[in-house]
């Protein structure tokens, strides 16, 4: 029985565990080239989010050397009808942490539902940015496309990026986790643990 309540009592620390362990950029990395701008515009793309609602927990901005942002870029994260749900100063410099090939801030964690399509963007002034052809690095496996890589709007400084595609502008990345799930749903899977251990103790008299 002691055995048995063991075995259970892991189980569970899986099964509780495993909702929080994967986590990781949107779009892990890409090869793209690089263009310098003086231009105020914005750039953005859109990702397809899995089977599985994921949570929000930070954006970033492509550090393109990986040697510090020349100037603090906002970015931000859009349903497809504009409405803003997201947004967060990347500042310049090496402040933010890299992750990956972007530099990344945490935000207000916001659920993303599954099967919706959202559009991550920011300003791309100051620094270099990608455009043209691009190679596409590995998805986080908790999503399930990007599209519309080219995305765009001139000369209206921090708003959604409705125009496009054209080329490919990967500069603005988020970083999303598997939702967890809720504290009732925890109690119903170590109640129905604590359910099979009682029977199994039956079993044994």
């Amino acid at each position: 029985m002691k055995v048995f309540l063991v075995k259970m009592i892991a189980a569970a620390g899986l099964l509780c565990s495993a909702s929080f362990t994967q986590a990781g950029l949107v779009l892990t990395s890409f090869v793209s080239t690089a263009q310098s701008t003086t231009t105020t515009f914005m750039t953005g793309w859109d990702f397809t989010v899995g089977s599985s609602d994921v949570t929000l927990k930070r954006l970033g901005y492509w550090d393109e050397s990986g040697d510090g942002l020349n100037a603090s870029h906002q970015v931000g994260l859009w349903a497809l009808d504009g409405t803003l749900l997201s947004s967060a100063i990347v500042p310049a410099g090496t402040v933010a942490p890299l992750d990956g090939q972007w530099r990344m801030v945490d935000v207000t964690e916001v659920t993303l539902s599954a099967g919706i399509t959202y559009r991550v963007g920011g300003e791309a002034t100051g620094d270099e940015y990608s455009y043209g052809s691009s190679s596409q690095g590995p998805l986080d496996p908790a999503i399930a496309s990007i599209q519309n890589l080219g995305m765009f709007v001139n000369d209206a400084g921090f708003s959604f990026p409705a125009n496009g595609p054209s080329g490919v502008r990967l500069n603005a990345n988020a970083f999303v986790a598997l939702k967890a799930p809720a504290p009732g749903v925890l109690a119903l899977m170590l109640s129905g643990l604590g359910g099979l251990a009682v029977a199994k103790k039956k079993g044994e008299m």
